[in-house]
């Protein structure tokens, strides 16, 4: 189980499970507009827009732009991630998408400063390719699947990346199977020292990004899952 309560009853004494703590889990988005780290637990999200709580396999989820959500400024804001003190980042997300979003390239999150590619980090698609965006000093790097995002249904897209060594190529799982990683920039410089302030949905500064779908369970990592756990 991913949540277990600490006393019996008390529902906010729910936790992410020490099975997976243990793993290095330091994040999760459950999808009902809260999220969970290992440094503040449980915070309300801060919605703009108009995201909506859908129904979904997952519970209750956060829908974005005209069909699931209010329209294409929708987003969510809240919650970070320190940069992974193992030098490991392993993500693991789930998402319902109806097409792929705003100017093609919508967002699952990214940092709430610059487009996708100045701070933080960043996971998206480009015309149905999933991808993975980490800042650094000199060149993002930018690394992406290319086969398998569909329309329609729910997906996981995963990810287990050494950021030990700049430029090393991380690995993708999609629906739990090991993908073929394109690069589609190599990064350069060193990977920045601050945290990934977390948007949902959308690109903050434009809005021109905004997810056309669903985003259920996203969870990271300060360590390598194995494939299996994927």
């Amino acid at each position: 189980m991913l949540i277990q309560s600490h006393f019996a009853g008390d529902s906010t004494a729910l936790v992410p499970s020490s099975k997976w703590r243990n793993r290095g889990l330091v994040a999760v988005y459950l999808g009902n507009q809260a999220v969970w780290t290992a440094w503040h637990g449980w915070r309300r999200l801060t919605p703009a827009g108009g995201p909506k709580s859908v129904g979904s396999k997952f519970g209750r989820v956060a829908g974005f732009a005209s069909t699931f959500g209010t329209g294409t400024t929708d987003r969510l804001d809240g919650g970070f991630v320190p940069r992974p003190s193992s030098g490991w980042r392993s993500i693991v997300s789930h998402y319902y998408a109806l097409s792929t979003g705003g100017s093609g390239i919508g967002r699952i999150f990214q940092d709430a400063s610059g487009n996708g590619t100045e701070a933080g980090e960043t996971l998206t698609q480009q015309a149905g390719q999933l991808g993975y965006i980490v800042y650094t000093s000199g060149s993002y790097g930018h690394w992406d699947v290319g086969s398998g995002f569909a329309t329609g249904r729910w997906q996981s897209i995963g990810l287990t990346h050494d950021q030990r060594t700049v430029g090393v190529v991380p690995t993708f799982y999609h629906d739990g199977a090991v993908r073929t990683t394109n690069t589609a920039q190599t990064p350069s410089g060193a990977y920045t020292t601050l945290p990934c302030n977390l948007v949902w949905g959308n690109r903050p500064s434009d809005s021109a990004r905004c997810w056309d779908g669903l985003i259920g369970p996203t969870l990271f990592f300060d360590g390598a899952l194995s494939a299996a756990e994927h």
